[in-house]
């Protein structure tokens, strides 16, 4: 469910489609544009919403939060 929330989310918010986004979770999606700043606060926004968690200063110093793959760890490991 969170990985398929994550996915949906940037299927909704990004110029990317759900199957371009699968093919690799690892990028950057700061770095490589597919959302700005804007979108990212957006983002955990939806998280914490959607999925009944709260983000802390650790979460946000942890480089994973900044890929599909690493934000998925970030919100199983809660």
């Amino acid at each position: 469910m969170k990985k398929d929330f994550i996915i949906g989310w940037f299927a909704e918010n990004s110029t990317l489609s759900r199957e371009e986004l699968e093919k690799d979770l690892t990028i950057n999606y700061l770095e490589s544009g597919v959302i700005d700043s804007f979108g990212f606060l957006d983002l955990i926004s939806a998280c914490e919403e959607k999925l009944g968690i709260t983000f802390n200063d650790d979460d946000f110093s942890d480089d994973r939060i900044f890929t599909i793959a690493g934000l998925i760890d970030i919100i199983t490991e809660k």
